[in-house]
């Protein structure tokens, strides 16, 4: 019992991270299944360049927005709106062209042990006559989403002028989903996240529900495109040939390699009243025996993971720098204290700030190896070196980690984080660190 109700503690609380973050969560995190209610949002008026996103977004037309976006700015340079309206196309063009490569190769809804890993959280409809999934297609469609998350950062990189901002529409984009170069009604972002949140609104809140992105935003988005692109150098670092070989099947509909029995097996779970071997099981355990041991095959890509990561500390520093700067209440997706959030409920204290910056702090010194975490076996006061496990990685083994011999090679005597600071830092969240730490980036 105790065991469900934490269960049902996290979903709830990824289900309260927000709706921007929703557009991401479908492809990352857990499913939400309550509607948050957003708020309708205060009057806003929208700049020229904003409409005209508006507009894009409503109708779907993302790869020509962003060849109009790139068009108005290479003649006007100076136009951060201009600016922030392309960032924003591109991270959608992300989104949308992850979706429709999975569908190209038939992603199939996966099993319930297997349902909140990342980046397969998309809902794709079935494709009838999907392409062979082979692990070669698979990483490149990984290594896509990654080069397009870089062209975002890129373009809201450049951007100047801190008083820019883009009201947005959330509810109205459209995505095309399945590549078939049109963005109907079921295909609106509010509907996709309905179906996932098993939840519906009137049009009237949809159409009344605005997010005025901001230059605090506009940081934050980046933060959070480099927590994404932490987590695929991760995987790219790592040979997974072998996993997928064995659970392929799991995801998609002709995975390649193919093992016929499992194909069999699996299309024998569908026949109404027939009982097969509990293969789940042994799919799971295969699934875990692969994720957990993965040999290395790109030690430049850990490298990067260490400067995504530094950079997610860093852009969550800008962000909130801007956020503390503001003095208006209009639409705000992350509140300062004196502000009121689009989230209902969500609020934000002077307290909460000064444990996040604190703890932006701490993970700067972990980060750069000027502290270390705590080795939890021997009696000598030593801690892993996190910036060395970057820096000279060697194969994961999730199991030897945790039995400590993975270890040894980055152990130090020095400065170790203090276990209790991470017991005041989720204090001060009220016991709810985790979707604020989601929401704030």
């Amino acid at each position: 019992m105790r065991t469900m109700q934490k269960s049902g503690r996290r979903k709830m609380a990824y289900r309260k991270a927000g709706i921007f973050f929703l557009i991401t969560v479908l492809a990352f995190s857990h499913c939400p299944g309550q509607d948050p209610a957003p708020a309708p949002g205060a009057p806003v008026k929208m700049s020229p360049e904003a409409a005209v996103l508006q507009k894009l977004l409503t109708a779907g037309q993302i790869n020509p927005g962003i060849d109009y976006m790139r068009k108005k700015l290479a003649e006007d340079p100076e136009n951060d709106r201009l600016r922030y309206a392309l960032g924003l196309l591109q991270f959608t063009r992300a989104v949308e062209r992850l979706s429709q490569s999975w569908y190209r190769y038939g992603l199939r809804p996966p099993p319930e042990f297997a349902r909140e890993l990342p980046f397969l959280r998309l809902p794709v409809a079935l494709n009838p006559s999907p392409e062979e999934a082979d692990h070669a297609a698979i990483r490149g469609v990984l290594q896509t989403f990654l080069d397009d998350l870089a062209r975002c950062r890129a373009t809201l990189g450049g951007m100047k002028d801190e008083s820019a901002s883009m009201p947005v529409r959330l509810g109205l984009v459209r995505l095309d989903l399945d590549g078939d170069g049109q963005a109907g009604d079921g295909e609106m972002l509010w509907n996709i996240v309905s179906r996932i949140m098993q939840a519906d609104l009137p049009p009237e809140t949809v159409e009344s529900f605005v997010i005025e992105f901001d230059a605090a935003d506009a940081y934050w988005l980046r933060g959070y495109s480099h927590i994404m692109s932490a987590l695929l150098e991760f995987w790219l670092a790592h040979d997974d040939a072998e996993l997928f070989s064995a659970t392929a099947h799991l995801f998609f509909e002709r995975p390649n390699p193919a093992h016929d029995f499992l194909l069999e097996e699996r299309a024998d779970a569908r026949a109404p009243g027939r009982r097969v071997v509990p293969r789940h099981f042994f799919d799971a355990a295969a699934l875990v025996h692969g994720m957990i041991s993965l040999p290395l095959k790109e030690p430049a890509r850990m490298h990067a993971v260490l400067e995504h990561l530094r950079q997610v500390t860093a852009m969550s520093r800008e962000s909130w720098r801007c956020c503390m700067a503001e003095t208006d209440n209009a639409n705000e997706w992350i509140p300062n204290p004196k502000q009121s959030s689009v989230i209902p409920g969500a609020k934000v204290t002077p307290e909460m700030i000064r444990q996040w910056m604190a703890m932006l702090d701490e993970l700067d010194a972990i980060l750069k190896g000027e502290k270390l975490i705590a080795f939890w076996r021997g009696s000598q006061p030593r801690g892993v070196n996190i910036k060395k496990v970057f820096e000279n990685p060697a194969d994961f083994d999730l199991i030897l980690w945790i039995q400590g011999t993975a270890a040894e090679p980055y152990l130090e005597y020095g400065p170790l984080t203090d276990p209790s600071f991470w017991r005041q830092l989720t204090e001060s969240f009220n016991g709810r660190f985790v979707p604020y730490a989601i929401w704030f980036n």
